[in-house]
C-alpha cells in the first residue's frame, strides 16, 4: 500500500495531485483492510451498543420496581400508625420483643423509602445512554468509511503527511474516536457506580423485612399478659400482613432489578474511569529464509596420451551444491492498529 502511496501523490509535487489515482489507493488499501480492521473493530463497538441496551433496559425495570414499591408504600405508614394507636393503649406495647418489632417496622419502613428514591436517580442514568448508543453508531459509521480524498490531498499539499503514521490522520474514525471515549468515559462511569452503590440496599431491606415476618408471637405468651382479648397479637400480626403484601414482593422485584442490572454494568467499558485509548502504526521487518541447491562449476583437468605424446586440458564441471540458509529482506510492513484500555 505505501509503495502505491508514494505513486499515487508523487504527481502533487511535480503537477498536481491525481484525486482519482490517490482514491484507489485508500479504497483498496480499505478493503483488504476490512475483514482484520474494520470489522473487528465494527463487532466491538456493536458489542458496546448491546451492553449499553441491555443497561438502560435493566435500568427501566429499577425505575419501574421502584416505582411500584413506592406506590405500595404510599398509604402504608398511615395504616401501621391507625393500628398501634388502636393496640397499644395501656403500656400494651412495652414489651421488649414488641417494643424492638415496633422499632424493626418503623426502620423498614424508613430503609424501603429511601431505596425508592433511587428512581430519580435510575432516570437520570438512563437519559444519557441513547445518547451513547447514537456516538457509538457514528462510530460504526466512521470505521466503515474511506478516507475523504479532499482532506487526504490537502495533507499532502500542506506537509502534514510526512511519515506513515500520518496516514492514520485521514482516517474519519481517527477524528471521532477520542470525542467517543470521552462520552463512554463518563455515561458509563454513572451506570456502574449506579449499580455499585445501590445494588446492596435492597439486600439489607429484606433482611430487615424477613425479621418482621418472621417473629411467631405464641412464643412469646410474656408480652400478652394484658391483652385479655388478643387485641393487640391479632394487630401485630395485622401489621405483618401489611408489610407481607405490601412491601416484601414489591421489594424482591426492586432487588431482582438491580441484580439484572449487574451484569451489563460489570461488562461496561470503562467501569473503573481507565479508559483511553491509542492509535499508530506498528511497523515490521519482513524476510525470508532461503535454502536450496544451485548449479556450481569447478575446474577439472584431463590427461591424455596421443600417439606418443601426453598432454592435459582444463574444463568446467557442473554439479549441485547447498546455498542457505540465506536471509532475504523484503520491504517492511507498516500496519495500523487501535490499542484500548477497557479498565
Amino acid at each position: 500500500m505505501y509503495g502505491e502511496l508514494a505513486a499515487a501523490i508523487s504527481p502533487c509535487f511535480v503537477s498536481a495531485c491525481d484525486p482519482d489515482l490517490i482514491a484507489r489507493v485508500f479504497t483498496n488499501y480499505f478493503n483488504r483492510s476490512k475483514p482484520m480492521m474494520v470489522d473487528q473493530t465494527k463487532n466491538l463497538l456493536l458489542g458496546w451498543i448491546n451492553i449499553f441496551k441491555s443497561a438502560a433496559s435493566a435500568l427501566v425495570a429499577v425505575q419501574d420496581a421502584a416505582e411500584t414499591l413506592a406506590t405500595h408504600l404510599l398509604a402504608l405508614p398511615d395504616k401501621i400508625k391507625e393500628i398501634e394507636d388502636r393496640i397499644c393503649q395501656n403500656d400494651a406495647c412495652l414489651g421488649p420483643v414488641i417494643s424492638s418489632f415496633m422499632k424493626q417496622v418503623s426502620e423498614a419502613i424508613n430503609i424501603v423509602k429511601s431505596i425508592t428514591e433511587v428512581k430519580d436517580a435510575a432516570t437520570s442514568v438512563t437519559q444519557n445512554v441513547p445518547q451513547v448508543i447514537q456516538h457509538i453508531e457514528g462510530a460504526i459509521e466512521s470505521v466503515q468509511s474511506v478516507p475523504d480524498v479532499d482532506s487526504i490531498i490537502e495533507m499532502i499539499l500542506t506537509g502534514q503527511l510526512q511519515k506513515i503514521e500520518d496516514i492514520l490522520a485521514s482516517f474519519r474514525l481517527t477524528k471521532e474516536l477520542p470525542a467517543l471515549i470521552d462520552n463512554i468515559k463518563d455515561n458509563t462511569l454513572d451506570v456502574f457506580q449506579f449499580a455499585k452503590s445501590h445494588s446492596s440496599q435492597g439486600t439489607n431491606a429484606i433482611t430487615v423485612v424477613e425479621d418482621i415476618l418472621s417473629t411467631a408471637w405464641e412464643t412469646y405468651p410474656l408480652e400478652f399478659t394484658t391483652d385479655q382479648y388478643g387485641n393487640v397479637r391479632a394487630g401485630l400480626i395485622e401489621i405483618q400482613t401489611l408489610i407481607r403484601d405490601n412491601i416484601n414482593e414489591p421489594l424482591r422485584n426492586l432487588t431482582s432489578a438491580f441484580d439484572a442490572l449487574s451484569h451489563p454494568a460489570a461488562q461496561l467499558p470503562n467501569k473503573e474511569g481507565n479508559f483511553n485509548m491509542k492509535m499508530g502504526v506498528a511497523s515490521y521487518q519482513r524476510w525470508s529464509s532461503v535454502s536450496m541447491d544451485l548449479p556450481c562449476t569447478r575446474r577439472r583437468t584431463k590427461h591424455y596420451t596421443v600417439s606418443g605424446f601426453s598432454g592435459s586440458f582444463s574444463y568446467p564441471e557442473f554439479y549441485s551444491c547447498p546455498y542457505g540458509p540465506k536471509r532475504l529482506p523484503w520491504p517492511n510492513q507498516h500496519i495500523p492498529y487501535i490499542k484500548l484500555n477497557l479498565g
